[in-house]
């Protein structure tokens, strides 16, 4: 179910900054504001370097992909989280794919809390939360 089958990247590394200007997530698309938390991540890959910001919501879904999978594929994450929630029939994933689709905002307008989902997955036989 993973799709982390290919070849990872040459160089990758991860900083956490406050954002001093607006970035745009490579995961959502929504704005990264001033003063606001995010992720920085940069890679070499098959020669060609890229870096791309990651809002706190969507970092929280890549870091899951990490222990689950062991990596995620950039500016994918939010269709491997899709793709989990029917695999697994995990309510929780898919509306977290949904809010990630929605740039994070509920119906007013206003932000939505950075929610992580379970890492466990329920034994066999006994119910889902």
């Amino acid at each position: 179910m993973c799709r982390t089958d290919g070849e990872p990247a040459d160089v990758y590394n991860v900083v956490k900054p406050i954002a001093r200007k607006e970035h745009h997530c490579g995961e959502c698309g929504r704005t990264i504001l001033c003063g606001e938390p995010y992720e920085r991540h940069s890679m070499v890959y098959d020669g060609s370097a890229s870096t791309h910001a990651v809002c706190e919501h969507c970092a929280v879904l890549t870091e899951w992909l990490v222990i689950e999978c062991g990596g995620t594929i950039t500016h994918e994450m939010i269709s491997d989280i899709e793709e989990h929630a029917q695999e697994y029939g995990r309510l929780d994933l898919a509306e977290l794919a949904t809010a990630a689709r929605g740039k994070w905002e509920s119906f007013r307008g206003k932000p939505l809390p950075v929610i992580p989902p379970r890492l466990s997955m329920p034994a066999e036989g006994k119910s889902r939360e």
